[in-house]
């Protein structure tokens, strides 16, 4: 069982972020920054902040709706060194409901995800899809090992909800 954590006026906070106009990127990204508590096997992920990719750290290509060059990368990867944290790389699809990841997003996540771990090890790292009311999300274990998927997420705060994928 893996659930997912994260605070209602962080959640709204990152929506609001992912939803601006960039100058030449189609959407926008980011990464979460979280705490794991495991207990029986039972992991459960606690974003605690966020970190948008700095305008100056998008790559432009055609192909996909937004890439991080290598500095926005290193910089996330420093930040899991130094900090001991878990990241997950995190996006919108906006609409409603249950959002998907696109056939492109789960190839770059396979390729990307599991760099996170040259520099923290000892940490799972993932990826996040939001709508605008729901989202999915896999998490890595290990660097070798499939992705799982995230099974439950719960928003906490003056509305507090969960919804299952």
């Amino acid at each position: 069982m893996i659930r997912f954590k994260i605070l209602d006026n962080l959640l709204h906070s990152i929506r609001h972020n992912l939803a601006q106009d960039h100058a030449y990127s189609h959407e926008r990204v980011g990464f979460l920054i979280a705490g794991i508590d495991i207990r029986d096997k039972k992991y459960t992920v606690l974003a605690h902040s966020y970190l948008p990719v700095d305008d100056s750290d998008y790559h432009y290509t055609p192909r996909f709706g937004a890439t991080v060059n290598r500095d926005g990368l290193f910089k996330m990867f420093n930040f899991a060194l130094k900090e001991g944290v878990a990241i997950f790389h995190i996006h919108s699809h906006g609409r409603t409901g249950l959002p998907k990841f696109s056939a492109v997003v789960i190839a770059e996540n396979n390729r990307i995800i599991p760099e996170f771990f040259k520099y923290r090890p000892d940490k799972p790292h993932g990826a996040i899809v939001l709508s605008d009311n729901r989202a999915i999300g896999r998490i890595w274990l290990a660097p070798a090992n499939p992705p799982f998927a995230i099974d439950e997420f719960h928003v906490v705060g003056k509305h507090t909800y969960k919804w299952r994928t």
